[in-house]
C-alpha cells in the first residue's frame, strides 16, 4: 500500500511540475466563424490601472505578446510596431488574438500583406472589419498545419516550453516567407534567440520610458526559420489549385434517335482533390454524360479529375435546333477559408481562418444552332423526283403490256 501511495504522489508531482513549466494546449487556429469586425487584445501586458480604464478591459490577462529576433532587426524586416514604447525598431513578431470577451474558440490572427501589426496600448482602435478579398489558399495551408508540422519535426508546442509562442512565431515567419515581403525569404539567421518584450510604463503610456524589459524564450530561431522555409515550399506546391474545364465546340449529329453528339470535354486539374462534381441541370432534359468508353456517368457528383467526357443532347428537330447552356464543375480545394480583415483606422491586414470548406467551379458554354441547308436538300429532291418518274414509268410500261398479253 506504501508504493502504491509512493507511485501516486510521484505521478501527481510530475504532472504537477509539468503544468507549472510547459504548455500542456496548443492554441486552436482555426474560429467558428468570422465575425464582421472584431477587436484585438492590447499587447505586451501593460499593467497599469488607468490604461486599463481607457481600453475597457477589466482582466490584466488578457494582454498579446511581442516576439524579437536580433536578425530580423538587423535585416530591417518584421513588424516595427511604431510604438514609442520598444526601442528596438523591426525584428518584431506580435502574437495576436480577437479580444476574448468577442470569442473564445479560434481566436488566434496573423498579419499579411505586410509586416505591420498594430500595438493596442493607449488608445483602444485596433477594430478589425472584414474584407470582401480573398485569401491564398497557401497561406490558409501554412495557418492549418503550422502545429503538426512542428509536431512531426520533433517540435510539440503542447509539450514544449513555451509551445504557443514559438508556433506563432513560426507560424507568422511561414507566412511572410510565402508572401516573400520586403524580401523577407532570403533573411539570414545568426542569432538564435527569440525573446519576449515587455515595455515598461511610466505611470501612463504616453510617459513610456523607451526602455523594454525582455525575456528568451527560445534559443531555436534558426532551426524554426529553416522548418517555416520547408513549410512555405508545402504551400506553394498546394497554392496553385485550379479546376477548368475544357471543350473545342465540336458535335455530330445522330439523325437515328433525334439527339446531338458533342465532341469530348475534360478538365485540367490541379490540386489535392481526386474528382469533382458535374453540374448539366440547365441542359435541355434528357442531356446525358457518357465516359469515353461510352459508358453512361450516372453518379456526377463524383467524377474523376482525369476523365474524359461527352454529352448526349435531344433535340425536337434533327434538321433544325438550337441550344444554349452552361455546365459546371466544381470540387472542394481546402476544408478551410481565410478570411481577410482591415484596420478601421489604417490599411493594416490580417486573416482568420475558419473550418470551411472552399469550394472551387469552372464553367463552360455548350452551344450550338444547326439549320439544314436548302441547296444540301436538292440532290435529295432531284432523287426523289427522279425515283418517282421512274416508278411512274415502269407503272405506264406495265399497264400497256398487260392488254397484249391478253390479245395474244
Amino acid at each position: 500500500m506504501k508504493k502504491i501511495k509512493l507511485l501516486v504522489s510521484i505521478i501527481i508531482a510530475v504532472i504537477l511540475f509539468s503544468r507549472g513549466n510547459l504548455n500542456v494546449n496548443a492554441e486552436n487556429y482555426v474560429a467558428t466563424s468570422a465575425p464582421d469586425s472584431f477587436h484585438t487584445n492590447t499587447n505586451a501586458f501593460i499593467s497599469e490601472p488607468m490604461t486599463d480604464v481607457w481600453n475597457g478591459l477589466t482582466n490584466t490577462s488578457d494582454r498579446d505578446v511581442v516576439m524579437y529576433n536580433a536578425s530580423l532587426k538587423s535585416a530591417s524586416v518584421g513588424d516595427d510596431l511604431k510604438s514609442y514604447c520598444f526601442t528596438n525598431k523591426y525584428g518584431y513578431v506580435q502574437d495576436i488574438h480577437i479580444r476574448t470577451s468577442e470569442t473564445t474558440v479560434g481566436d488566434k490572427i496573423f498579419v499579411i500583406d505586410g509586416m505591420e501589426s498594430q500595438y493596442c496600448g493607449l488608445l483602444a482602435s485596433c477594430q478589425y472589419v472584414k474584407l470582401n478579398d480573398s485569401v491564398d489558399l497557401g497561406i490558409v495551408y501554412i495557418i492549418t498545419n503550422a502545429e503538426n508540422y512542428l509536431t512531426k519535426n520533433g517540435i510539440n508546442p503542447n509539450t514544449t516550453t513555451n509551445g504557443n509562442l514559438l508556433l506563432s512565431w513560426f507560424t507568422q515567419v511561414a507566412i511572410w516567407k510565402y508572401q516573400n515581403i520586403n524580401n523577407f525569404a532570403s533573411v539570414s539567421i545568426s542569432n538564435n534567440n527569440i525573446e519576449k518584450h515587455i515595455p515598461r510604463t511610466g505611470s501612463y503610456d504616453i510617459f513610456c520610458d523607451e526602455r523594454t524589459s525582455a525575456t528568451t524564450i527560445s534559443t531555436n530561431a534558426s532551426t524554426l526559420w529553416n522548418l517555416a522555409s520547408n513549410l512555405t515550399t508545402e504551400a506553394k506546391n498546394l497554392s496553385n489549385v485550379s479546376l477548368n474545364l475544357h471543350y473545342d465546340g465540336n458535335f455530330s449529329i445522330q439523325e437515328e434517335n433525334n439527339k446531338v453528339k458533342t465532341s469530348l470535354i475534360y478538365a485540367s486539374a490541379n490540386g489535392p482533390f481526386s474528382s469533382y462534381a458535374l453540374d448539366i441541370s440547365k441542359a435541355p432534359s434528357g442531356t446525358k454524360v457518357y465516359s469515353e468508353s461510352n459508358t453512361v456517368i450516372t453518379n456526377l457528383s463524383n467524377i474523376p479529375k482525369n476523365t474524359k467526357f461527352y454529352l448526349e443532347i435531344p433535340v425536337e428537330n434533327i434538321e433544325n435546333f438550337t441550344y444554349d447552356f452552361n455546365i459546371t464543375a466544381t470540387t472542394t480545394a481546402s476544408d478551410y477559408k481565410g478570411y481577410k480583415y482591415k484596420l478601421s483606422t489604417a490599411d493594416n491586414k490580417v486573416v482568420l481562418v475558419t473550418h470551411e470548406p472552399q469550394q472551387i467551379h469552372s464553367a463552360i458554354e455548350v452551344k450550338a444552332t444547326h439549320v439544314e441547308d436548302s441547296a444540301s436538300s436538292i440532290p435529295k429532291i432531284i432523287y426523289i423526283v427522279g425515283l418517282f418518274i421512274l416508278l411512274c414509268g415502269i407503272g405506264i410500261v406495265y399497264v400497256n403490256m398487260k392488254p397484249r398479253k391478253q390479245e395474244s
